[in-house]
């Protein structure tokens, strides 16, 4: 069974809001500053077989004058005790030239620590943890080269190497580590050679899984499935290699809900939930601008909830809605949100000042909205 989340396109026209720059009439909301200022919203949903039509509306009518970013911190993600948080911080050299490090934060937004040492023109990028918190994985490459994925230690101590043979792929999606943490599922192509690999933490083996052009690799909360998307659907693998199973989702950014019985997708203007187990055709993608960007979806640790943002250069927002249906939140000027252990804050990235992004944390009912670092 599919859940789409809910009907923006209803709630466009009939949401009231908070934020002191919509129009008067408070019905049909034409946000004209709402980036980098952030505001909240509650939107109606249609039920959870309404499909999804994001609010193109206010990214069409928003305009932003851009400035030169010095450092960027973006792709927060929380520890697994919600003590901490790691995201990626990038430094903006000149020249088009970036330099991007894995920074660790408490959750009080003090004792910020960088604990990648990566000499330009790489970057490390969009942190993982470990579910024992101990290791955190990212990716590294450039605009020039291949990607690679390393892991270190969450004090930065130690760093294993590259996996074996110092292997490259061409592309990447973000690590995800099994539930031991033990090992780190990845799509990307290796050596000409595409599909989903398994990579062992501390002798660096490889082996690979599905085989194909693949993204987008999430390891089950009980370890026994590794989801991914291929061309035409999500599909499942056991971490040993095997029978591959479709479920009825169209390829897109994947989550597992926390009890494993549930995935979240996102791609372009549609997002929706699929039971793990629903074997079948994947339903059409709603319409969508080719330059519209959707995050991976974040779960609430209750599995009730879903956040995610939605971005048409230079706007974003972030959304938090039901998984199946009915109401939601919208806080303009958000992306890649992350849903901490405890559900009482969600962290995600805004522009502040000249374009520079910032790690900010907020209540999901909108409430409290403060900057991460202290």
């Amino acid at each position: 069974m599919i859940a789409q989340v809910t009907d923006w396109a209803d709630s466009i026209g009939a949401v009231r809001t908070r934020s002191p720059f919509s129009s008067r009439s408070r019905r049909k909301v034409l946000t004209r500053r709402c980036y980098p200022a952030t505001t909240v919203r509650r939107l109606g949903g249609a039920g959870p077989s309404a499909p999804i039509i994001l609010p193109m509306l206010e990214l069409l009518l928003t305009t932003v004058a851009l400035g030169v970013a010095r450092v960027d911190d973006a792709h927060p993600t929380w520890s697994p005790d919600g003590r901490y948080v790691a995201f990626d911080r990038t430094r903006r050299l000149g020249g088009g030239a970036t330099n991007a490090s894995i920074a660790v934060v408490r959750a009080d937004g003090r004792a910020l620590r960088e604990i990648t040492s990566i000499s330009a023109p790489f970057d490390a990028v969009r942190p993982a943890w470990s579910r024992d918190g101990r290791w955190i994985a990212f990716e590294v490459g450039s605009n020039m080269l291949p990607t690679t994925v390393q892991w270190e230690r969450r004090d930065g101590r130690s760093a294993n190497a590259l996996f074996a043979g110092g292997g490259l792929f061409s592309t990447a999606s973000p690590p995800s580590w099994s539930p031991d943490g033990r090992r780190l599922a990845v799509a990307g192509t290796l050596g000409g050679s595409s599909g989903v690999y398994v990579i062992g933490r501390d002798n660096g083996r490889l082996r690979r899984l599905a085989v194909g052009e693949v993204r987008n690799a999430a390891w089950s909360p009980d370890g026994r499935h590794i989801a991914y998307a291929d061309a035409g659907s999500v599909a499942l693998v056991a971490p040993g290699g095997g029978r591959v199973t479709r479920l009825a989702a169209p390829p897109a950014r994947l989550a597992w809900s926390p009890d494993g019985r549930r995935i979240a997708y996102a791609a372009g203007c549609t997002v929706g939930t699929v039971s793990s187990r629903a074997i079948g055709v994947p339903p059409a993608l709603m319409p969508c601008a080719p330059e519209v960007e959707t995050s991976t979806p974040s779960w609430s640790p209750d599995g009730r909830r879903i956040a995610y943002s939605v971005c048409r250069r230079p706007v974003c927002s972030a959304f938090v809605v039901p998984a199946n249906g009915s109401q939601g939140v919208q806080i303009t000027g958000a992306r890649d949100p992350s849903w901490s252990p405890t559900g009482r804050l969600i962290a995600f990235a805004r522009v502040v000042g000249s374009s520079a992004t910032r790690i900010y944390v907020v209540r999901p009912d909108g409430t409290h909205l403060r900057p991460l670092l202290r």
